[in-house]
């Protein structure tokens, strides 16, 4: 990584609620490849452009945006090499970091567009982060990083409610079944909701993300049992109603043939880590 200017500190924060791990401000265009990150990392681009490919996704990035690398994700970035970006950035880590992710519906959103009046929330975490000298001082200043997150969570979320990002039908579609990704949504509400019919909305779903709505729900919540799992204390049923499945057992095979494990295995496993 060939770094042009960074801030970068990592202290042993004894909050086992919510921990601020790291922060910086970097520019670079190395290519930078994680499977299984084992934090959550957020990152705004003060200026240039690079790419962001993450669970299957994959998105052109630019100045004003936002990208979320979730925790458990796979995930490749890099910047345009002609175009370098700087960019603030910050890990966390503990269960109310992944809670209020997952209380404002974040847990599947990787990326936003138009977030120019959201750089302040970076530059306060950036700022108060290059004051910290020792653990004292980050155990100290620990509830100010956990205000600063949570305002810029809300935020962030008002963004996404408010649709400003959205610029295409494909787009909204994918916005409408991440927000919805606890109920069961048909194709038929789908279609109403862009004003398309049913194999217009799937065809423009699967021409944009390579596969149908039914997949990518299915995907999804998926990825949102693994979380609950790991991260709540939830049983196997109450999260399977938490998501719509039809019932438990569905939901346990579906979930076994996805992830080569069933639900208690999975959480055994990676509770014990």
């Amino acid at each position: 990584m060939s770094e042009k200017l960074c801030l970068e500190k990592q202290y042993d924060n004894q909050n086992n609620v919510f921990k601020m791990v790291a922060a910086g401000m970097s520019s670079y265009h190395d290519v930078i490849k994680r499977n299984g990150f084992h934090y959550c990392a957020f990152e705004y681009i003060v200026k240039g452009e690079g790419e962001l490919q993450i669970n299957s996704n994959k998105y052109a990035i630019s100045e004003g945006n936002i990208f979320i690398l979730h925790r458990d994700s796979n995930h490749m970035y890099f910047s345009n090499k002609d175009n370098p970006w700087t960019k603030i950035w910050f890990i966390v880590d503990g269960p109310l970091a992944y809670d209020l992710i997952y209380s404002y519906q974040l847990n599947n959103v990787y990326f936003i567009k138009q977030c120019h009046d959201l750089k302040n929330h970076f530059a306060k975490i950036y700022d108060l982060f290059s004051t910290i000298k020792s653990t004292d001082d980050m155990n100290c200043k620990n509830k100010d990083f956990t205000l600063f997150y949570h305002e810029l969570l809300m935020d962030i979320s008002k963004k996404i409610m408010d649709n400003t990002y959205l610029d295409d039908a494909s787009s909204q579609l994918k916005h409408y079944l991440d927000t919805t990704i606890e109920k069961k949504v048909s194709i038929k509400e789908l279609g109403c909701y862009i004003n398309r019919s049913q194999s217009q909305t799937i065809r423009i779903f699967k021409k944009r993300y390579g596969y149908t709505p039914h997949q990518y729900v299915l995907y999804k919540k998926i990825e949102a049992a693994k979380f609950l799992l790991i991260n709540t204390s939830l049983t196997i049923k109450q999260i399977s109603y938490k998501l719509s499945f039809s019932d438990e057992y569905y939901f346990s095979n579906l979930f076994k043939t996805k992830t080569g494990m069933s639900p208690k295995k999975y959480r055994d496993y990676y509770l014990t880590l």
